[in-house]
């Protein structure tokens, strides 16, 4: 027979007494323990109070589609998706040609690291500059075209900062908003564009893209067409539904 050795319950050996609390969780599952701390730190008693109807929503919030030209490294003509010259926009096929209302223009002006391809500055208005290195862009050397000297003559070296004419517009075979922008070569369809915005208003007319091809130093490239459009009234009057509830 095995006699149990009783040990002497003193105030110096006795077990300490653990909160209610501690003492549940003790003999709980792990399971148990997550559903506890998730009811008491992260679920509202009434979750339906965080909701709303009217919600506000900053830029941040919202991601709008950008309508691209496709060129001979753009991903989706290396795989096989797309051709060059094609315009390209999330969720759609690649399209020939496509039909925009103009509804909202802005000047923009980014820098990216050459060796990362991220955006280091940033301007929303073309002319101050936030990030590195910032400021008036008026004044900034990165801004500014350069001049060299080579076996053909004077050339024009290009900025490292790009400038952007920056278009929110309404695609009509999509149903959507988009972001349009044109820099470098595409620039001077971006100054047809706003010529016809100048004379006519955003929100006003529509424009048919489509692309030439052009031959330059680097190969092949294509440019966007801008051509004035006749289009009904309801689409002029969705595309401003459209941009007045993304205001």
């Amino acid at each position: 027979m095995v006699i149990k050795e009783q040990v002497k319950v003193t105030a110096k050996n006795k077990p300490k007494q653990l909160p209610a609390r501690a003492r549940t969780s003790r003999v709980s599952s792990g399971f148990d323990d997550m559903v506890e701390e998730v009811e008491e730190t992260s679920v509202p008693r009434n979750a339906l109070s965080v909701y709303s109807d009217t919600p506000v929503l900053e830029g941040q919030d919202l991601f709008i589609p950008r309508l691209r030209l496709a060129q001979g490294l753009t991903q989706e003509v290396q795989d096989g998706a797309a051709k060059p010259g094609q315009w390209l926009i999330l969720g759609e096929k690649p399209m020939s040609e496509v039909s925009v209302v103009p509804i909202a223009m802005t000047r923009r002006r980014e820098l990216r690291d050459p060796d990362t391809r991220t955006t280091i500055c940033r301007s929303g208005d073309g002319y101050t500059g936030i990030g590195n290195p910032g400021g008036d862009c008026s004044r900034c050397e990165l801004a500014q075209w350069a001049s060299s000297t080579s076996k053909k003559g004077k050339k024009n070296t290009a900025p490292p900062c790009t400038f952007l004419y920056s278009y929110m517009v309404y695609v009509v075979e999509a149903n959507t908003l988009a972001i349009l922008e044109f820099s470098r070569t595409s620039i001077t369809s971006g100054k047809m564009m706003n010529t016809m915005v100048a004379q006519h208003g955003v929100g006003t007319f529509a424009v048919r893209l489509t692309s030439a091809q052009r031959n330059g130093p680097m190969g092949t490239y294509y440019t966007p067409t801008v051509n004035q459009m006749t289009v009904k009234a309801d689409i002029l009057k969705k595309a401003l539904a459209e941009s007045t509830a993304m205001r």
